[in-house]
């Protein structure tokens, strides 16, 4: 097999905010799959030593990264190996030690999730944050950047359009500019999302369209496809389950923090899953894939790829 040199591992499943479309806050007295938890540094140590082809990492998917403890640790021993951490943030934590550290272990990128300008707007969605703690949080880690000399982590802040944000989306991607951010918009996951300004919004986007399901319909693909993280990188949870895919939240296929990465991607059970993901099973409910939105992204596009070579394309 192609032995994969990025993962995902869940930082922290646990967060302090409380926003609406977001099953975190809910695992706290129902775990399920993904859990309640935190990634021990033992267990970071532990996977990078057993798995020294291990070159990228992203930290954190289901909950906020800088909930973890021990991230000062695992961002250190990290830079040590040479592996390069990502990670996503909704920011309002943020020690200084720790921003620090986030600087001088070399932290490749942070995306920062904030979805307003002003206070009324930001905690419309990001219930239970603070918009100018994030702000200050921000400019904390450009003071370590500047005083180290350094350009990392790049930042990004990321704008997730809902119908009482996208008036402000302009002026959001003014203040990144500020603050020496990128800029990203994304659509919500809300099925039937309206927005109340469309022309801001398919400007602002640039897409032409204002929804997924939009977006689904114009250029014929999902809006969303991380199927082929299942081979490129696959996610982990923070205490070892195999997801394979950070839609995943149903099914384990094996603990890497105890049975090692590339036994558990080789498993009978990983492989049948990847066949399903390519097309060649049939998905069944209990599959990861049933009612996904981007489950048939990647076998059509497979179909496609096929179609176009016995076509002499």
């Amino acid at each position: 097999m192609d032995v994969s040199k990025s993962v995902f591992i869940e930082a922290s499943s646990k967060c302090q905010l409380r926003c609406p479309l977001c099953d975190t806050p809910g695992r706290k007295d129902r775990p399920g799959t993904i859990g309640w938890g935190l990634l021990r540094f033992e267990d970071f140590r532990g996977f990078l030593d057993r798995h020294p082809q291990i070159r990228s990492i992203g930290l954190s998917t289901h909950g906020e990264l800088f909930l973890n403890p021990e991230l000062r640790k695992i961002m250190s021993y990290a830079s040590d190996k040479g592996v390069e951490l990502s990670g996503i943030s909704n920011l309002n934590t943020l020690e200084s030690s720790t921003a620090e550290c986030l600087v001088r272990s070399g932290f490749a990128r942070l995306m920062v999730s904030i979805d307003g300008t002003d206070q009324r707007v930001y905690e419309m969605y990001r219930r239970g944050g603070r918009l100018l703690r994030v702000l200050k949080n921000i400019r904390l880690i450009n003071h370590y950047k500047d005083k180290y000399g350094s350009l990392s982590p790049a930042l990004t802040w990321t704008f997730v359009v809902f119908d009482h944000n996208g008036h402000q989306i302009a002026q959001a991607r003014a203040m990144a500019v500020g603050l020496r951010m990128g800029f990203l918009t994304r659509f919500s996951w809300e099925r039937g999302a309206k927005v109340r300004d469309r022309q801001a919004v398919v400007r602002e986007c640039e897409l032409g369209v204002v929804s997924r399901q939009e977006f689904t319909q114009k250029y014929k693909k999902p809006y969303f496809a991380p199927c082929l993280q299942a081979w490129r990188s696959p996610q982990i949870n923070w205490d070892g389950k195999l997801l394979g895919c950070c839609m995943n939240q149903r099914m384990a296929f094996g603990n890497v923090f105890r049975s090692g990465l590339y036994a558990c991607l080789e498993s009978p059970s990983y492989r049948a899953w990847q066949d399903v993901i390519a097309g060649k099973r049939r998905v069944t409910p209990d599959s990861p894939c049933f009612g996904c939105e981007a489950y048939g992204s990647l076998a059509g596009r497979i179909h496609q790829r096929r179609k176009g070579v016995s076509s002499g394309l």
